[in-house]
C-alpha cells in the first residue's frame, strides 16, 4: 500500500500562525501574510488570494509568487484571525512605513578613493572595466531616466507607488543612487544598464510590503548578470529578510546600506540579511561615518560622505549627498564591473571576490565587530587583468600565448529519467556538477513547486520496504527534492520538499518518509528556471536492494610451513580511537526576538553531530531547551526559540549526544514587545530635506 507523504490539512494540527507586530511606524490594518512554501505551490497562491478576497474587509495590495509565497492586505481583526488559524500561513507580519532622507555637502571625491590602496587621493579614477552588459536594478524612489548621465543606459522598471512601468523620480535620492552606481561621469560602472524599481514614494516614504514587491519583481525579470542596490532599511523583520534570501538565492547579488543610526547593523533589515552585502560610509581621511552602523553584519566600508551624483530636478542637476546611502552604490557598481568580466559568478564567489580584493587596515574607528575592509575596485575576474596606469612601460618582445577553447561541461549523465543513478548504499552520499542540467520534456512538475524549475537530475533506489531520509544539504543552490514511485512514464508523486528553513536562508531540500516495497526515483531540480550548480545529496535508506555491503576480509589458507625458527609473536596493541572534537558555538542569527512570538534561528559553530540538543541559558542558570532542533551540517543547526521566553539576555549552549557541550555567552536576547522600528536609516543632513541610507 503506498504511503502519501504529501502536504495535506488532515497531517496538520491547527493552532494561530505567529504574528509579527511593529511597535513603531506600524500602517494600522496592514499585513503581510507569508503561506508555508512546501504547502502552497506557486500557481495555487493566486487561489488562496481569491479566497481571502471573499473576507468583509479584506483588500490584497500585492501577490508574492516568487521571493515570498503570500500576498499584502488590508485585513480586518476578523479577517486576520480567520488567516491565522490557516493552516497554510506561515506567519503574518505588520506593515511598516519607510522612510528616506539625504544631505548636501562638499564636492565628490569617492571614485578617486576606491581605485587606490591609500591615501592621498591621485586626482584620477582608472578603471578597466565599465560595466557593460550588466543589469542595475536601484530598488528605490525611481530614476530620471532623462537625465544626461543615463542616456542610453535605462532598462524597463517598475512603478510598485503607482502599480505601472514608469518609475520615474519626484523625490531624487534613487536618481543619485543610479548616478553613483552607473553615471557617466559620477559613476562606478559607466556602461551598466540602469532599471528603476520606484517603492518609495514623492516623500520618500513607503511600506515593507511594496519594497518586498519591488524584490519580487525583480527576482521575476531581471535579466543576467544582475545587482540590485536597496539604500533603505530599518528594524529587523522576517518577511524583508526572506525577500532577500530567495532574490538571491535566484542569482541576483544584492548590496544593501547599513544604516545611519550609529548602531549595530544587525539589528536592521535588510542590512543583516546574511546573504546581503551590507555596506557602511566613510569620509575623506577612511574614517568611518559618524553616522554609520557598524557591526558584524556590515561586509565592507565605501564613500559615503560629501558624493556628488546626478539628481531628479533636471536632466543636468547634481547633488552632493552623505549617508551609507551613498556608500552602498559605489559597491553595486564594482560589482557590476565584476560580473562584466565573470557574468557567469554567483553572487556567492561575488561577495568572495569583492572582499578578498578589499583594502584592509586603513578605516580608523571602524567600531567593534566591524571587518576593517574599505571597498577597492580593481578586483580581477577570473583570467581578466586588471590594468595598471604609470608611466611609460619599457618596451618588450611581445609572447604570444596561445588561446585555450572553453571546454562546456558536458550535460550529466543523469540530467534524465532514463539515465538516473542508482543509490547502491543504505548511507548513501554523492556530490554532482549539475550547472549543464536541463528540464527533459518528460520531466513532471514538482508537486511542491507547482512549475517547470530548471535543471532536473535523477536518482533511482529499490526497496523491500522502510525509512528514507534523503537531503541535499551542502548544495549551493535552491533546490527541490521530489520522490516518486514506480517506473518512467508512469510515476506516482510520494513526497516533496522545497525549501528546509527560507526563513533563516536555508534553501535546500529535505524528505522523511515511510516507504512501502518498490521502486523508487528522486528528482532534484533548481526552483527557479536556470541549471544548477553543485549538488550534495545524502541518503538513509531501509531496505535497500542491492546495497552495496562493505566486504569482508577473508584469510587465505594457510601453508604449512617449512621448519624452521619460531618467531616470537608480535605483541597485542591496544589502540584508542581518538575523541571526537568537542562543538564550537560562534553565532546565533537573529541574535534576539520578541517573547511573544516563536523565532526560528540558525545556529552556527563546528563539530555539530548527531542529534545535538540546543539550549537558552538565564542569568540564573536555568535552561530552556530549543525546539525542533535540526542538524543541516557540522557547522550549521536550525531551531526554534520558544514563545514566552522571560525577557533578558541568554548563552546559548548545544550539546552532542556523547555530551560534549559548548556555549556561547550572552548572545541572544528576549524583548518585551515587538520588534524595533524599521525605516530607512537617515544619513546626517538638514532638517529642511528628507535624509536617505
Amino acid at each position: 500500500m503506498l504511503l502519501l507523504v504529501l502536504p495535506a490539512r488532515a497531517q496538520m494540527t491547527v493552532g494561530d500562525a505567529p504574528l509579527l507586530t511593529a511597535q513603531a511606524d506600524a500602517i494600522p490594518d496592514h499585513y503581510i501574510v507569508v503561506l508555508h512554501r512546501d504547502r502552497v505551490a506557486a500557481a495555487a497562491v493566486s487561489l488562496k488570494v481569491a479566497g481571502i478576497k471573499q473576507l468583509a474587509g479584506t483588500q490584497v495590495l500585492h501577490q508574492y509568487d516568487t521571493v515570498l509565497r503570500g500576498f499584502a492586505a488590508v485585513l480586518s481583526p476578523t479577517g486576520l484571525a480567520v488567516l491565522r488559524k490557516d493552516p497554510d500561513v506561515a506567519y503574518v507580519a505588520q506593515d511598516r512605513r519607510i522612510a528616506l532622507d539625504a544631505t548636501q555637502t562638499s564636492p565628490p571625491w569617492g571614485l578617486d578613493r576606491i581605485d587606490q590602496r591609500a591615501l592621498p587621493l591621485s586626482q584620477t579614477y582608472t578603471y578597466g572595466n565599465t560595466g557593460a552588459g550588466v543589469h542595475a536594478y536601484i530598488i528605490d524612489t525611481g530614476i530620471r531616466a532623462s537625465h544626461a548621465e543615463f542616456a542610453g543606459r535605462i532598462g524597463n522598471g517598475r512603478d510598485l507607488v503607482d502599480l505601472d512601468n514608469d518609475p520615474d523620480d519626484c523625490q531624487g535620492h534613487g536618481t543619485h543612487v543610479a548616478g553613483t552606481v552607473g553615471g557617466s561621469t559620477y559613476g562606478v560602472a559607466k556602461g551598466v544598464t540602469l532599471h528603476g524599481v520606484r517603492v518609495l514614494d514623492c516623500s520618500g516614504s513607503g511600506s515593507t510590503s511594496g519594497v518586498i514587491a519591488g524584490i519580487e519583481w525583480v527576482t521575476v525579470n531581471h535579466q543576467s548578470p544582475a545587482v540590485a542596490n536597496m539604500s533603505l532599511g530599518g528594524g529587523a523583520w522576517q518577511p524583508l529578510d526572506d525577500a532577500v534570501a530567495a532574490s538571491v538565492a535566484a542569482g541576483v547579488t544584492h548590496v544593501v546600506a547599513a544604516g545611519n543610526s550609529d548602531t549595530d547593523a544587525c539589528s536592521s533589515s535588510p542590512a543583516g540579511a546574511p546573504s546581503a552585502i551590507t555596506v557602511g560610509a566613510t569620509g575623506a581621511s577612511d574614517a568611518r561615518a559618524s553616522f554609520s552602523n557598524y557591526g558584524t553584519c556590515v561586509d565592507i566600508f565605501a564613500p559615503g560622505v560629501g558624493v556628488l551624483s546626478a539628481y531628479h530636478t533636471d536632466d543636468s542637476a547634481t547633488a552632493s549627498l552623505s549617508g551609507t546611502s551613498m556608500a552602498a552604490p559605489h559597491v553595486a557598481g564594482v560589482v557590476a564591473i565584476y560580473l562584466q568580466g565573470a557574468p557567469s559568478a554567483t553572487p556567492a564567489q561575488v561577495t568572495s571576490a569583492l572582499l578578498s580584493a578589499a583594502t584592509s587596515g586603513v578605516v580608523s574607528d571602524p567600531q567593534s565587530g566591524s571587518p576593517n575592509r574599505l571597498l577597492y575596485t580593481p578586483l580581477a575576474a577570473p583570467g581578466t587583468p586588471t590594468p595598471t596606469v604609470t608611466g611609460t612601460p619599457p618596451t618588450a618582445t611581445p609572447t604570444r600565448t596561445p588561446t585555450r577553447t572553453p571546454t562546456r561541461t558536458p550535460l550529466p549523465a543523469f540530467d534524465a529519467i532514463g539515465g538516473a543513478k542508482a543509490i547502491t548504499s543504505a548511507s548513501y552520499s554523492d556530490t554532482a556538477d549539475t550547472s549543464e542540467a536541463t528540464i527533459a520534456s518528460d520531466d513532471p512538475v514538482a508537486p511542491c513547486h507547482g512549475r517547470q524549475g530548471g535543471g532536473s537530475v535523477w536518482y533511482r533506489f529499490t526497496t523491500t520496504g522502510g525509512a528514507a531520509s534523503i537531503v541535499t544539504a551542502g548544495s549551493d543552490y535552491d533546490t527541490v527534492l521530489s520522490l516518486y514511485r514506480g517506473a518512467p512514464g508512469a510515476l506516482t508523486a510520494v513526497a516533496c520538499n522545497d525549501d528546509v528553513a527560507i526563513s533563516l536562508g536555508d534553501l535546500t531540500s529535505e524528505i522523511s518518509a515511510s516507504l512501502s516495497a518498490g521502486t523508487y526515483y528522486v528528482m532534484i531540480t533548481n526552483y527557479w528556471s536556470n541549471a544548477g550548480g553543485e549538488l550534495v545529496l545524502s541518503a538513509s535508506l531501509g531496505g535497500l536492494v542491492g546495497a552495496t555491503a562493505t566486504p569482508t576480509r577473508t584469510a587465505s589458507p594457510t601453508a604449512t610451513p617449512a621448519p624452521t625458527a619460531t618467531p616470537s609473536p608480535l605483541p597485542t596493541v591496544a589502540v584508542t580511537p581518538a575523541p571526537e572534537p568537542a562543538p564550537v558555538v560562534t553565532g546565533i542569527n537573529p541574535a534576539g526576538g520578541d517573547d511573544g512570538a516563536i523565532i526560528n534561528v540558525q545556529i552556527r559553530g563546528s563539530g555539530f553531530r548527531g542529534a545535538p540538543t540546543a539550549r537558552l541559558i538565564d542569568a540564573d542558570g536555568g535552561r530552556t531547551a530549543l525546539g525542533s532542533v535540526s542538524l543541516v551540517s557540522a557547522t550549521r543547526l536550525l531551531a526554534q526559540v520558544p514563545a514566552g521566553m522571560v525577557s533578558g539576555v541568554y548563552s546559548v549552549e548545544v550539546c552532542n549526544p556523547d555530551g560534549q557541550c559548548a556555549i556561547l555567552p550572552q548572545a541572544f536576547t528576549v524583548t518585551d514587545g515587538g520588534p524595533s522600528l524599521l525605516a530607512v536609516a537617515p544619513s546626517q543632513g538638514s532638517t529642511s530635506a528628507p535624509v536617505l541610507v
